[in-house]
């Protein structure tokens, strides 16, 4: 009996150990915290930035070098479940990002024409997972994060003319366009378990092809058969409200 008493008094310290080593942060299930943040994405959309040029060259206007290249834009989302555990965390999440990059042109070959306004917005939801560990006791290392992205794409086109009144062309997606992106990250913990800030660094899977509109295509970019829009790379930079439960 002494033995056996002698043996749980020397197991049970190991086992509570090893117990408390597996903490959880940010909640163990349920809606472990909530985040905001800011993004900058970088896109490939040369054919639309083509079929501008072709556009103003037939209305003798040469204004050019218009690019959409990187697309800004804030992000909202919650990390639904976080386990974290003594050398290991793991993360899923959701948000939403709002993007979109403008730009302007002036015309001084047409003077009916005062200027032109373009707009292209990326709009998406996301879900996504990501796996690290910790650096030391204040800063993590997310080393993969990875998801899916919906996106609804929307392009403006908007000239402002002085004597034949404005003119104003939509072109949108007829469906949801699904990309991936794949990246890694820091994570700074300001007060652990309740807030933090966040930066994350990724590439963009994602092409879009084609355009609908219930207006002329006067940019002539609905069936091209080319990929309008191709994902890059981008960034995010967020803080992390957490409820610990």
């Amino acid at each position: 009996m002494k033995i056996k008493n002698l043996y749980i008094l020397l197991i049970f310290p190991l086992v509570t150990q090893s117990l408390q080593a597996q903490s959880f942060g940010f909640g163990c299930l349920g809606l472990s915290g909530i985040y905001g943040g800011y993004s900058i994405q970088q896109f490939d959309a040369a054919p639309i930035e083509d079929a501008i040029g072709l556009y103003n060259i037939s209305r003798n206007n040469m204004n050019d070098g218009l690019k959409f290249d990187q697309l800004e834009g804030y992000r909202i989302g919650g990390n639904i479940f976080r386990a974290r555990f003594s050398s290991l965390f793991i993360t899923t999440k959701g948000y939403y990002q709002f993007l979109e990059q403008k730009q302007n042109g002036f015309s001084s070959e047409v003077a009916s024409i005062k200027k032109d306004e373009y707009k292209l917005s990326l709009n998406h939801w996301g879900l996504g997972i990501d796996i690290g560990f910790p650096l030391f006791s204040f800063l993590d290392w997310k080393i993969l994060e990875g998801g899916v992205n919906f996106y609804d794409v929307d392009f403006d086109y908007e000239s402002l003319l002085e004597a034949e009144g404005d003119l104003k062309v939509h072109y949108s997606t007829d469906e949801v366009t699904v990309g991936y992106y794949a990246g890694t990250g820091l994570i700074l913990h300001i007060i652990p378990d309740y807030i933090s800030v966040e930066g994350t660094a990724f590439y963009n899977f994602v092409g879009l092809s084609n355009f609908i509109t219930s207006d002329t295509d006067r940019l002539n970019l609905i069936n091209t058969g080319e990929k309008l829009v191709e994902g890059r790379f981008g960034a995010v930079v967020q803080i992390n409200v957490g409820f610990p439960l």
